[in-house]
């Protein structure tokens, strides 16, 4: 038991500021007194006393951590009523500056429950507590004072009822906690103090939050899509997911540009959000209530912290201090943590005032420094900018930039966001260099936030409709007048495998650095494509199988497309047929290259009707083959008159047997995919994964002849030699939807156009046409996405692409991927190929990282970041990545496999490269 510090405390005010002051008092008095002028007591919903209770709050980790403290069992509590929860950083799809952070876990709890939910609950459980006493609908008249004014002593109130009469309520403490509206600083001037100086941020904010039931899912796994303002986009949007398909959306707007009212007017208010899922969610849902706006003027910091006289007996908590802008999400949070510090000052006495408030004060420091630096990184709102503010919100700007490619980034953001750690974590000097670099890398690849407004040329012309071509088409129609697509076969509407692509039917997956930059070219891509039920899920959470050992799962942020390939196609091909200045010639083959007399420039195809035979030329101020692993362009170079690229190829004999099967829950347990990947001691392999809402897909794969067989029993008998049960368990008695197919790939090949010294202007070659990669390494459509990206940024300096500075350009974009998956080849002892010292021992580090990541999610989470095309593999080689692979290895067993070509160990050698 507490000591006593007197008979009576009165908390003014029933919000959360009041309530948890409540429950500290509670420790301490033999009565708590909590006045509130409104019906509080099993109020479930919004009420008239808190009109921002209708619209989105977060209560941020610290506040969690804090409340759990204050009332043991919260979040089980909540949980079991039906309230989510998730990570900060990990289950929330935040956008900054318009982009999408990448989501990383961080430990940091969140919860998903309105204002009234949490309050209720936190309510129940004070009003439970034997010492507090609520007096509802009881209006707060002024305060009782000793004769000189030194000590507030009591509270003179009166019932809202007609008649009522006056009383005072006496008290040893009373702590006011009514919010921005508070009365102290009055009272303070009545009694012959100062007021509190205040330092006020107008921002003439509006919410305007309405709940839904939802008809698609935009969220996933995910707890909330949050889209904040910027120098960009003013505009800003909280869109909580809550149970039973219903979601919260609250809109924000600064400076008097409002959200609408009406349906209208708020569909269009969503519609020009950064993060174009939430518009796409609400026009199809079913509004369940009116729209409710609340506004505020501005941000308010009373600086009580720095008077130097105060009446003893007086406290003031909560908004009634620092009514912060309500976008940061810091309210709630803070007065927990005022709360927090009550009790400890508390336990050493009775309250002194001053003291007390210069607590408070260094509690206020931080979320007020944040968020008003991040207001006044919006340059329409007035207040002075310091060199302080000014070098802040330009670091924090490159954060976000940086948070858009590394998890890591945005992990250590919101520790600081969620008031966990305090802002100089992010002022490390090591990790300032890491945003600095990564920031760059971004900004070298990212599309323009708006349309841009280069146009190279009037007419370019695309080969090949398959993804490699589709993207290229994309980043074309932004800057030439007219793009034109050829393709022989038909493909639009086309969402199952056609005659041109074989592989089409066999598992794909668009990893990591390939699905940021999709959606950055296809906004609302993850949305569209989940409610179509392709998966969407953590590349890093799905079951991998490294050398038939289980890798530890984790949460990478690097998000996963598991589409079968067609459905894929499809939908971005027909986002491209919609843009206005895109056409398809469909049907249609190429049969050449028209140029100038001279073959320095490429100036037209010749194109032949498949059906009709009909054949054309058709102008064109620039070609671009993407025909594929097929493409006669080596050819039609020679017949120009200029060199053949050397081609370099790594004959692996693979195929893939390829099945689709309905899909049963217990199949995955809640994963995306399970995959068995092929190794050495263990070369037949599967993808065994999930590819909508009612099918799932099984790939299996052999090398080097060993061909998993295209009758059904033998199908079967393969998957049940693989190296773990799981995917045979899960297909066994599966209900089969198509009969096994196989498609076969004879080598890897790479075209080495970046070292021809002469090739003609106005013609271009990307995607297989370039590099046909081993497909079990599911680089193909990332790298395909990467060169257009560089398509990108030759088209933005305003002419047409140099073709040799190019190709050197889409050469160095393929360095990384061709060697992960030829060194990874030449580790099977049957793959023919020259094995230099650095392949071998580059493959016994590889091996020792992947069984490291049977033990480690984090190295899980390192490798993922490479595979999927984000991280380079030198990122692997950090020494203490490398001393904790090592140390984690140890116990692993090696020696020659069977059929080796050499007799050689690298351990030993990793050893020494490490040491």
């Amino acid at each position: 038991m507490s000591e006593r510090l007197g008979s009576r405390a009165v908390v003014l005010g029933a919000g959360m500021a009041g309530l948890v002051t409540a429950r500290v008092l509670a420790d301490r008095y033999a009565q708590v007194v909590v006045v509130e002028r409104n019906t509080v007591v099993g109020v479930t919903g919004p009420r008239a006393g808190v009109p921002q209770g209708h619209h989105a709050h977060a209560l941020l980790a610290r506040g969690q951590e804090v409340m759990e403290r204050l009332f043991p069992g919260m979040q089980a509590d909540l949980t079991a009523d039906g309230v989510l929860s998730g990570d900060l950083s990990g289950d929330l799809r935040w956008y900054f500056r318009g982009r999408a952070l990448q989501q990383s876990h961080s430990g940091l709890s969140s919860v998903s429950a309105n204002r009234p939910t949490l309050e209720a609950y936190v309510r129940r459980r004070v009003v439970d507590m034997p010492e507090v006493v609520m007096r509802e609908r009881t209006v707060v008249q002024g305060l009782a004072t000793t004769a000189d004014h030194s000590r507030v002593i009591g509270v003179r109130v009166v019932g809202d009822e007609p008649g009522a009469t006056p009383e005072t309520i006496d008290a040893d403490l009373v702590v006011d906690a009514t919010g921005r509206g508070s009365r102290t600083p009055a009272w303070l001037e009545q009694f012959g103090y100062q007021r509190p100086a205040e330092d006020k941020v107008r921002i003439d904010l509006a919410y305007v939050s309405q709940y839904f039931r939802l008809r698609t899912d935009p969220f996933g796994t995910d707890l909330a899509i949050n889209s904040v303002p910027h120098p960009g986009n003013m505009r800003g949007a909280f869109f909580g997911k809550f149970p039973d398909n219903v979601a919260l959306l609250s809109l924000t707007g600064l400076l008097g540009d409002h959200p609408p009212m009406d349906r209208e007017g708020f569909l269009e208010f969503a519609r020009s959000l950064d993060a174009p899922e939430i518009y796409e969610a609400i026009r199809t849902a079913e509004p369940l209530t009116e729209p409710a706006m609340f506004r505020v003027p501005a941000s308010v910091r009373r600086r009580y912290e720095k008077l130097t006289r105060f009446p003893d007996g007086l406290l003031v908590v909560g908004d009634g201090v620092c009514a912060f802008n309500p976008v940061y999400g810091q309210g709630m949070t803070v007065a927990a943590m005022e709360a927090d510090a009550l009790a400890k000052h508390l336990s050493r006495g009775p309250a002194r005032p001053r003291e007390f408030f210069r607590a408070v004060g260094r509690i206020v420091d931080v979320p007020w420094e944040t968020s008003v630096g991040g207001d006044l990184a919006l340059p329409a709102i007035e207040g002075k900018r310091t060199a302080k503010v000014k070098v802040g919100g330009a670091f924090l700007a490159r954060l976000h930039t940086a948070a858009q490619r590394d998890g890591a980034f945005t992990r250590a953001f919101f520790r600081v966001a969620g008031l966990v750690d305090p802002p100089s974590a992010l002022m490390k000097p090591g990790f300032i260099a890491r945003v600095l670099r990564s920031a760059r890398k971004v900004d070298a690849e990212t599309v323009p936030a708006g349309r841009p407004d280069v146009v190279v040329g009037q007419r370019a012309v695309v080969v090949g409709g398959s993804v490699a071509g589709t993207l290229a088409a994309r980043v074309l129609s932004d800057h030439y007048r007219e793009v034109v697509v050829v393709d022989r076969d038909e493909v639009l509407g086309i969402d199952v495998p056609r005659r041109g692509t074989p592989h089409t039917a066999h598992a794909h997956g668009l990893h990591g650095r390939g699905y940021l930059i999709l959606t950055e070219l296809f906004p609302g891509l993850r949305t569209d494509l989940q409610s179509r039920g392709v998966p969407v899920g953590d590349l890093g959470e799905m079951r991998w199988f490294f050398d038939g050992r289980r890798v530890q799962p984790a949460r990478s942020g690097l998000l996963s497309i598991t589409a079968q390939r067609p459905v894929l196609e499809e939908y971005l091909r027909s986002r491209v047929a919609a843009l206005p200045n895109v056409t398809y010639r469909q049907g249609t083959e190429l049969t050449g290259l028209r140029a100038t007399a001279d073959n320095r420039r490429v100036t037209a195809v010749a194109l032949r009707d498949v059906v009709t035979g009909t054949e054309s030329v058709l102008d064109a101020d620039l070609v671009i083959d993407a025909t594929g692993r097929g493409s006669r362009l080596p050819v039609w170079l020679e017949q120009l008159g200029y060199q053949r690229p050397v081609e370099e190829r790594m004959k692996i004999g693979l195929a893939y047997t390829t099945r689709l099967y309905r899909k049963r829950p217990e199949m995955f347990d809640g994963t995306q995919s399970i995959n068995p990947v092929a190794s050495p001691a263990h070369p037949r392999g599967a993808f065994f994964g999930q590819v909508g809402e009612h099918e799932c897909i099984v790939s299996l794969t052999g090398i080097l002849g060993d061909h998993p067989p295209s009758d059904p029993d033998g199908f079967l008998a393969f998957a049940r030699s693989l190296p773990v049960p799981d995917v045979y368990d899960g297909l066994r008695d599966a209900e089969p939807l198509t009969e096994p197919v196989t498609f076969t790939f004879p080598a890897s090949l790479r075209r080495r156009y970046e070292r021809l010294s002469r090739f003609p202007e106005r013609l271009l070659v990307l995607g297989d046409a370039v590099c046909s990669f081993n497909p079990v390494y599911g680089q193909g459509m990332t790298v395909a996405a990467i060169e257009a990206m560089t398509l990108r940024k030759w088209l933005l300096r305003g002419a047409p692409p140099e073709p040799r500075g190019f190709l050197r350009d889409i050469g160095r974009v393929v360095d990384t991927p061709w060697q992960i998956s030829t060194s990874g080849d030449l580790d099977f002892p049957g793959v023919p190929g020259k094995r230099s010292a650095m392949v071998r021992i580059g493959n016994a580090y590889m091996a020792r990282v992947q069984y490291a990541a049977t033990k480690d999610p984090s190295i899980t989470a390192a490798f993922m970041r490479v595979a999927g095309l984000i991280d380079p593999l030198s990122s692997l080689m950090r020494p203490g990545l490398v001393r904790r692979v090592l140390r984690l290895s140890r116990d692993r067993t090696t020696g020659p496999a069977a059929g080796s070509l050499t007799a050689f160990d690298p351990t030993n050698e990793v050893e020494r490269a490490a040491s």
